[in-house]
């Protein structure tokens, strides 16, 4: 009895990981494994958040595709150099996290050296990343649009961080932070 449910832990999705990481420091790794872990494990609170508040909602399939991903293969790649790690643009934006290349369907580059709120950054990035390896869609440029009207990968990382954090996505919170 002992050996099936020490099996039932160890084969359980929950806790099960395919994570592989590249320049991630140990601590990173623990970050990043906790994140997911926690992504796997409060779906539920994530779904409250959905479609609510100005975030969009959850289409078609997106959700199961989105947990199967986080149940596949996933390489965390750290690049915290400033070149790579700050957006090129008029807004001089830095970058949380990006999936490159997209068709690769796995990788995911995090830029941790700008993650301040800790945990809830770990979270919110790797569920937005995740979002964009099941939807391939643009970010909104513009600041206060993005805010209102956030498209999928934006609604679901913001879903995600404030269910780890707890309370409610608010645009005008979000906006007084546009410049």
């Amino acid at each position: 009895l002992l050996g099936l449910l020490a099996g039932l832990f160890v084969a359980s999705p929950a806790y099960a990981l395919d994570l592989e990481f590249k320049d991630c420091s140990q601590s990173d790794q623990a970050e990043i494994e906790t994140a997911v872990k926690w992504l796997k494990a409060n779906v539920g609170k994530i779904d409250q958040k959905m479609g609510k508040n100005d975030l969009m909602d959850w289409p078609g399939s997106s959700r199961k595709n989105w947990l199967e991903k986080l149940d596949k293969k996933l390489k965390f790649v750290c690049k915290n150099a400033k070149n790579k790690c700050q957006r090129v643009s008029k807004s001089n934006t830095v970058l949380y996290g990006q999936v490159v290349p997209v068709f690769k369907q796995k990788t995911i580059q995090l830029c941790t050296n700008h993650f301040s709120q800790g945990q809830a950054d770990y979270v919110s990035t790797i569920a937005h990343e995740v979002g964009h390896l099941v939807r391939l869609n643009a970010h909104r440029t513009n600041c206060k649009k993005a805010c209102e009207k956030p498209r999928f990968s934006q609604s679901v990382g913001l879903a995600a961080e404030y269910a780890y954090k707890g309370g409610h996505y608010n645009a005008s919170d979000c906006k007084k932070h546009c410049k």
